[in-house]
């Protein structure tokens, strides 16, 4: 795999160094750039997205048919990359987790499955930052054609983890909300602590809840769902007693503390979980 990709742990000391050094931006950076994307996409009739939580262009050229990626995900793929308008300056083959390289791909492949393939048209905080990579220069926005070949294997729970746990900071980042964060890496705000008796996990309790993606898609909701909380997923036996009888709040569960690597419905495997529950009665 060809060294530009990587984005080690001294390559990006080195960026937020020269970021510190020239109160360098990130988020003007990436407006300013997408400001010459879109003027690129609209003069040249390309139908792209903008994916609204990193605020990239993409372009899914072929969904694929086979297997999922995600943050944990070691993917075989080829690349080709050049800036806006110009010629094809790096044309590979590369295996890789995703979380090893440039921010760009690591968020645009999950978007296709297996044999799939998209066009993605970064920012350079996306892609080759304040540094470039040989012809393409510092603060230039990238064009990457990407064709994702294989998922090869996935990283262990822990990894996975502290990636979700990345995700979820920057989505709290990014939409000025305040949770706090229990040890086992669920995330909650308790807006009414409740009145009633209090409960352990152990607990069969009436609750009224609605279960979000992080898209804001809603996968399911119940007015008055009944359960021992030892029968659901582990994010609700640590988060709903942290409230009485009467309470509300709000979980952010990591797909480790969810369905893993299951899909189901809407839900797809390694999904992060957005539930609103409030605690109607305790049944026993």
């Amino acid at each position: 795999m060809k060294q530009f990709l990587w984005m080690t742990g001294l390559a990006v000391a080195t960026v937020l160094a020269a970021c510190n050094k020239n109160d360098y931006n990130e988020f003007d950076q990436i407006r300013i750039e997408n400001q010459k994307i879109e003027a690129y996409l609209a003069e040249n009739s390309i139908d792209a997205q903008e994916d609204q939580q990193y605020n990239f262009y993409y372009k899914v050229i072929d969904e694929g048919s086979g297997r999922s990626f995600d943050d944990s995900s070691m993917v075989k793929f080829t690349y080709k990359a050049s800036t806006l308008g110009g010629p094809v300056v790096m044309n590979d083959s590369a295996t890789s987790y995703l979380i090893g390289i440039i921010r760009g791909l690591r968020y645009g492949i999950p978007k296709v499955k297996e044999g799939g393939k998209i066009d993605l048209y970064l920012p350079s905080p996306y892609a080759f930052g304040q540094s470039g990579n040989g012809s393409i220069s510092k603060n230039t926005p990238v064009y990457f054609q990407i064709e994702a070949k294989e998922l090869v294997a996935s990283l262990s729970n822990s990894v996975e983890l502290e990636l979700e746990t990345e995700k979820i900071e920057h989505y709290l980042d990014t939409s000025n909300l305040e949770y706090e964060k229990d040890p086992s890496g669920v995330y909650y705000k308790i807006e009414e602590p409740g009145t009633g008796d209090s409960f352990t996990s152990e607990a069969t309790v009436k609750v009224a809840y609605k279960g979000t993606l992080m898209n804001g898609t809603v996968f399911d909701q119940n007015a008055g769902y009944t359960a021992k909380l030892t029968s659901l997923i582990k994010g609700w036996q640590i988060g709903v007693p942290k409230v009485k009888v009467g309470g509300k709040i709000k979980l952010i569960i990591p797909s480790t503390l969810a369905y893993d690597d299951m899909s189901s419905g809407q839900v797809q495997a390694h999904s992060i979980l957005f539930f609103d529950v409030e605690v109607l009665e305790k049944i026993q």
